[in-house]
C-alpha cells in the first residue's frame, strides 16, 4: 500500500472506531478508551490486519489515492467493524484488571470529605 493509502486507512479505521465505541457503555470501555495508549494500540491492530487488504477491490488492484475518490462500502466498513470490535474485546480482557483498578481509585477518591464539603 501507498502513503497515501495508508493515511487514508489510518483515517477510515480511525473514524469507524470512534462510531463503533459509540455503541458502547461508558464503562469499562469508552472509559479505557480514553487512555491514548490503549487507543494507539487498537488502532495499530486493525491496521496490522487489514495490511493485505484491499478495500473494495478483492484483485488487489490499486485504489485512487485521493480522499474525494477513496470511499469505503458498507462492505468495508462491516469489515473494519468486526476486527474493531474483536480488538476493543481483546484489549478489555488483557487490561481488565488495571481498568477496574483505575475505576476503583477514582470511585474511592469520591467518597473523602473534601467532596462532601466543596
Amino acid at each position: 500500500m501507498g502513503t497515501k493509502v495508508e493515511d487514508l486507512l489510518l483515517t477510515a479505521v480511525t473514524e469507524v472506531f470512534e462510531q463503533v465505541l459509540e455503541g458502547y457503555p461508558d464503562y469499562p470501555y469508552k472509559k479505557a478508551f480514553t487512555n491514548p495508549d490503549l487507543r494507539r494500540t487498537l488502532i495499530a491492530q486493525v491496521l496490522s490486519q487489514l495490511q493485505n487488504w484491499h478495500p473494495g477491490n478483492e484483485e488487489g488492484n490499486n485504489l485512487s489515492n485521493t480522499p474525494e475518490d477513496w470511499q469505503l462500502s458498507q462492505e468495508d466498513k462491516m469489515h473494519i467493524q468486526t476486527i474493531i470490535r474483536q480488538e476493543i474485546a481483546y484489549i478489555i480482557q488483557q487490561k481488565s484488571e488495571c481498568i477496574s483498578r483505575t475505576a476503583t481509585e477514582e470511585i474511592d477518591s469520591c467518597f473523602t470529605p473534601s467532596h462532601w464539603f466543596g
